[in-house]
């Protein structure tokens, strides 16, 4: 049960930090600022993905020249980047919709 409680605080720690950096920019410079924050935060997070997806399709490269993978999981490989890097455009389509 202690193992538990200190998993669940750290996981509830860890998800208030981004609700309170963003609390704090929209509270101490208004809604530009917010929106400033916002807008820097989607720069990162889209920086973020395309380093991991060219990391990991390389690496499945690699893997083909070593003969360890055949093409089909490759073109897996190539199929999953799609969707993940569809995931960020689709949640800010979503919320132009929605808002």
């Amino acid at each position: 049960m202690k193992r538990f409680l200190s998993k669940l605080s750290s996981v509830i720690a860890i998800s208030a930090i981004p609700a309170l950096a963003f609390a704090q920019a929209a509270g101490g410079g208004g809604l530009a600022s917010g929106t400033t924050a916002i807008t820097n935060f989607n720069t990162w997070l889209f920086a973020f993905i395309a380093v991991c997806a060219i990391s990991y399709l390389t690496f499945k490269c690699v893997q083909l020249a070593g003969e360890k993978i055949q093409w089909i999981d490759l073109g897996y490989a190539i199929a999953k980047v799609a969707v993940v890097g569809g995931v960020p455009v689709l949640a800010a389509w979503a919320y132009a919709v929605y808002a």
